[in-house]
């Protein structure tokens, strides 16, 4: 007689999740207290592998998944070697605040004060109410961000803005981009109504009207599980002050995503997952009278120790317009850092340069152009973590930029402060920078939440 014996080996998923702070004395005591720890069951809603399908790239997708939340200090998932159960280690941010920001540039300041919160009840909801005197108009808002929208495949997002002769709404439900899940039901809704005021030198002088509304829903499929070789249709409609319009989008989607976990350079030493791939989504569009096309790229390159970031976006479908960056990184000792953002623009409408986007060292709104090219350069100089609090830094600058309607080029350089605070969510990074447009120049001040660039 044979005997069989059969042995079951049982899976565990076994979730950790760390408090804000190791220390239980005050004051940290208090913060622990005051923070709720993510849900374990949110977690196991997040994720994309199970106890019956723990496949490697799934675990590392998943470990991106939740890093890309912004709500742990680190995330970890790891297999035993001495038996089948997968362990996943968090350590929470604290995420709750009650917000104040002053930040301004070119002569004009932007005042926000709200109460927010990043991972509400620990369901990883992100929601929040503000009252806002921004660089032109004052308005509250209200956003609300749920990954796993009520533990469905969707992700949602909702923000209404809304005060005297100003509203705006941006709504989103869509699948999280993740190449491997295969089908990508999406759908979205913007609308902005307001005045548009016109700048002369930096000074108000008049207003106009300004509406656009846009309608987007579609649906994609990933035929390769690796690389993006996708296939979808979609419908658009489109109305503005001047006109409306509709189309019926042919999408497709190829690309090799990949990423790799490292120190991101551009903060202060933050672990972020650098993507180091290419993607191309390319639309052809049409309302049976009209036809035009869509192209949008984005590459990522590590060589030699130097970040590359090329993005570009092309439409000529009514309008024409384009946007291409070219992001460089490169460490020229420890924890001193090069860093250039070139842009060479073609918005959908007439811009504004100067002070809060782009030139520090001129008044906000200065420049009034259709077309432009746009270069910030800084070398960044980071600190170390002081009282598991915060970062101090500082950076020297320069920037120019040339315009469409001008002949000459123009530029500034100058220094700024950088803190960086580690525990908190909401608030990365302080900074405060004075520009020069010459040696002779009066200074100008920018400041916000941040890096420029």
């Amino acid at each position: 007689m044979k005997f069989f014996l059969i042995f079951l080996m049982i899976s565990y998923i076994k979730i950790n999740v760390e408090n804000v702070f190791e220390n239980g004395k005050f004051p940290y005591n208090i913060f622990n207290l005051l923070h709720i720890k993510t849900k374990e069951s949110k977690v196991k809603k997040i994720i994309f592998f199970n106890e019956y399908n723990k496949d490697t790239f799934l675990l590392k997708e998943s470990e991106r998944r939740l890093r890309e939340l912004g709500i742990f200090k680190y995330v970890e998932i790891k297999s035993s070697k001495d038996s089948d159960t997968i362990y996943i280690n968090l350590k929470d941010l604290f995420t709750s605040s009650i917000f104040t920001s002053l930040q301004g540039g070119g002569g004009r300041t932007k005042f926000t004060f709200g109460i927010e919160e990043h991972n509400l009840l620990g369901k990883m909801i992100d929601a929040g109410i503000f009252y806002i005197k921004d660089y032109e108009r004052d308005y509250l808002n209200f956003f609300y961000f749920e990954p796993s929208f009520l533990n469905s495949i969707f992700d949602i997002y909702f923000s209404n803005n809304f005060g005297k002769n100003y509203k705006a709404i941006d709504f989103s439900l869509k699948r999280p981009n993740f190449l491997f899940l295969k089908n990508f039901p999406y759908l979205n809704y913007q609308k902005i109504k307001k005045f548009r005021y016109i700048y002369e030198d930096g000074e108000k002088v008049d207003s106009s009207r300004f509406l656009y509304e846009k309608f987007l829903t579609g649906f994609l499929k990933n035929f390769n599980n690796k690389n993006w070789n996708a296939y979808g249709i979609e419908f658009e409609g489109v109305k503005d002050i001047y006109r409306k319009f509709f189309s019926l989008n042919a999408v497709y989607l190829l690309g090799n995503e990949r990423y790799v976990k490292k120190k991101f350079i551009s903060k202060f030493g933050e672990i972020e997952d650098i993507f180091i791939g290419w993607k191309i989504k390319i639309k052809a569009k049409t309302d049976f009278k009209k036809n035009g096309n869509e192209i949008s790229f984005y590459t990522g390159l590590n060589f030699l120790n130097i970040l590359f970031n090329f993005s570009g976006y092309y439409q000529n479908y009514y309008y024409k317009n384009y946007n291409f960056s070219l992001l460089i990184f490169y460490p020229l000792i420890e924890r001193i850092t090069f860093g250039n953002l070139f842009l060479f623009s073609r918005p959908f409408e007439k811009t504004y340069v100067g002070g809060i986007n782009g030139l520090r060292g001129y008044p906000a709104y200065y420049f009034h152009t259709e077309e432009y090219i746009l270069n910030q350069s800084e070398i960044r100089f980071f600190g170390f973590e002081i009282f598991k609090f915060f970062a101090p830094g500082f950076v020297i600058f320069y920037d120019f930029a040339k315009f469409k309607e001008r002949k000459k080029i123009y530029f500034d350089f100058g220094i700024g402060l950088r803190v960086e605070f580690t525990r908190n969510y909401g608030f990365p990074i302080l900074r405060f920078d004075i520009a020069f447009k010459n040696l002779k120049s009066k200074g100008i001040c920018s400041f916000g939440e941040g890096q420029s660039f």
